[in-house]
Order: C-alpha cells, then structure tokens, then sequence
C-alpha cells in the first residue's frame, strides 16, 4: 500500500477537527426513516413501500425515538405479514 503525504499544512488536519461534534452524535443516532421514496397508498392508507400508515408517514417528524421504533416494528410485522 503506498501513503502520500501533503507537504503543504492546509491540507492537513487539526485531531480535534477530525473529531465528530457530540452534537452532531446524537443527530446521528436518531432514528432513521424507513421512507424507500417509492410512495403509493392502498386503499385504507398504508404505504407499499415503507408499510407506514398515512398519519405515521405524515406525524414521522414529531414523533419522539420511542414513537418512531413502534412504527417501525409496526412497519416490519405489515411486511412480514402483508396484511394490514
């Protein structure tokens, strides 16, 4: 494996720069939308891409991380079962 090495000291790096914010940690750990982009509702509202119902596709955002895990078992037991 070759390494090179910048002689000029712009292109480095502080270590504490390299260093993720803690603020940018938590965002991070939140909890991830299940959206696929590939939108399209059944007749009683849910989702047959991500298997969300209409109000916890459209309430996602304000949802609390607890919240957002219960849709998402949610979302896998209607994948699993395709019946909603």
């Amino acid at each position: 494996m070759k390494v090179i090495k910048s002689r000029e000291p712009s292109a480095r790096k502080e270590p504490s720069a390299r260093k993720e914010p803690l603020a940018e940690k938590a965002v991070s750990a939140a909890v991830a939308s299940p959206c696929v982009r590939n939108c399209c509702l059944d007749p009683q509202d849910y989702c047959l891409g991500c298997f969300r119902h209409l109000d916890e596709i459209t309430g996602w955002s304000g949802f609390s991380d607890e919240q957002k895990r219960q849709v998402l078992r949610q979302c896998r037991i209607r994948r699993e079962s395709r019946c909603f």
